[in-house]
């Protein structure tokens, strides 16, 4: 029998989405050695978080091997539309 591989959801948006999907239970950190560095599955983003912050954390997580899909929240998506419809035109939505 194949090892079953888990896949975590990736969430970029405003703090009340992502605490809510944080109370459903998505959240996830990972502490890699030897520099105790943390990485989470989600990105918190306000009114005043810059586009290419967003973009960032978006190309982080679609690259993530541990991560099966990206949600983004509607408002959030709008004000990174460019390298999403970027990403959609190279075919590479839905693959990682």
């Amino acid at each position: 029998m194949a090892e079953e591989v888990l896949q975590l959801v990736g969430l970029i948006g405003d703090e009340d989405s992502v605490v809510g999907f944080l109370l459903g239970g998505i959240g996830h950190q990972t502490i890699t050695p030897p520099l105790q560095t943390v990485t989470s599955n989600v990105f918190v983003v306000d009114k005043e978080t810059p586009a290419d912050e967003i973009e960032d954390a978006f190309r982080t997580l679609v690259r993530r091997t541990d991560v099966g899909i990206v949600l983004i929240t509607r408002l959030v998506a709008d004000r990174i539309r460019h390298t999403l419809d970027i990403r959609e035109r190279s075919n590479q939505v839905g693959k990682s």
